[in-house]
């Protein structure tokens, strides 16, 4: 018999900007005006618990318009950037499995 899973680690990485969850909100507002649609979507911010969102790009970059592979590229170019914190996240699983540390 398999000894079940444990988690041994655990690593985040997140974008560089931080975005309180009001500016979000406000930013919303702003970017789709009012409408019955958006008024009805909104309570979903405010419900959600979440605090604080983190972007590759910083909020005021949502205030121009940015075909799909603008978008793309900002995208993939701030998933790239969090590849150094993936990459000691890993170091350090590394480290645990030289340790002999196993699940």
């Amino acid at each position: 018999m398999r000894p079940a899973p444990r988690l041994l680690a655990l690593a985040t990485a997140v974008p560089p900007y931080a975005l309180g969850q009001e500016e979000v909100i406000e930013r919303v507002k702003r970017l789709f005006g009012r409408s019955a649609e958006i008024d009805r979507l909104l309570p979903v911010f405010v419900n959600s618990g979440i605090q604080q969102r983190y972007s590759s790009v910083p909020l005021e970059w949502y205030d121009e318009p940015h075909g799909w592979a603008e978008r793309n590229r900002a995208y993939l170019t701030g998933a790239l950037s969090l590849n150094p914190q993936l990459s000691q996240a890993r170091e350090a699983l590394d480290r645990l499995s030289r340790q002999g540390v196993s699940g």
